[in-house]
């Protein structure tokens, strides 16, 4: 089978060159020619699946690290989940294993990132969004000023639940 240039260098793109999500991006491909929105769709769904074969509360433990971003830090992640840490640290070494994470604090791709920020339905994650930023006031304390840019984004990412006003 081959790949036309330009979908080549759409696979490119869209697996930023990582050598694992070529591969399951190619098996994953039907023999037709796709164009590059039916190839961010296929990715789509080969993370997908990646992210279901580790079960529920790892897929959660992701979702709730999503929507802190792409790197995270744990006690805010803590403070959301409500999990014991043990349990936590054990839902990011799957995810690790899995090669979801890069470390127990990254996402491994960008577009791992988005694929599980968007399956948080958009009230909830709204919501998330505001504890996040409370949660981050609480930590960095004094440290504040040098985080505004992150904080004005989970506050502005809350305003569809009326928390806007932060």
């Amino acid at each position: 089978r081959s790949i036309s240039p330009d979908g080549l260098a759409e696979a490119h793109v869209v697996t930023d060159g990582n050598p694992c999500l070529v591969l399951e991006l190619a098996r994953s491909l039907s023999d037709t020619i796709l164009d590059s929105q039916a190839l961010a769709r296929s990715l789509r769904e080969v993370l997908q699946l990646r992210l279901h074969r580790l079960g529920p509360n790892v897929a959660r433990v992701l979702e709730l690290a999503a929507v802190i971003g792409r790197e995270f830090r744990l006690p805010v992640l803590s403070a959301l989940s409500g999990s014991a840490r043990d349990e936590l640290l054990d839902a990011l070494t799957v995810a690790r294993a899995g090669r979801l994470l890069t470390d127990l604090t990254t996402f491994a791709h960008p577009l791992l990132h988005e694929l599980v920020y968007d399956t948080v339905p958009v009230a909830a994650r709204a919501r998330l969004h505001a504890h996040v930023g409370s949660t981050l006031e609480v930590l960095l304390g004094d440290d504040i000023e040098a985080h505004l840019p992150e904080l004005a984004w989970h506050f502005q990412s809350a305003a569809i639940s009326g928390d806007a006003w932060r």
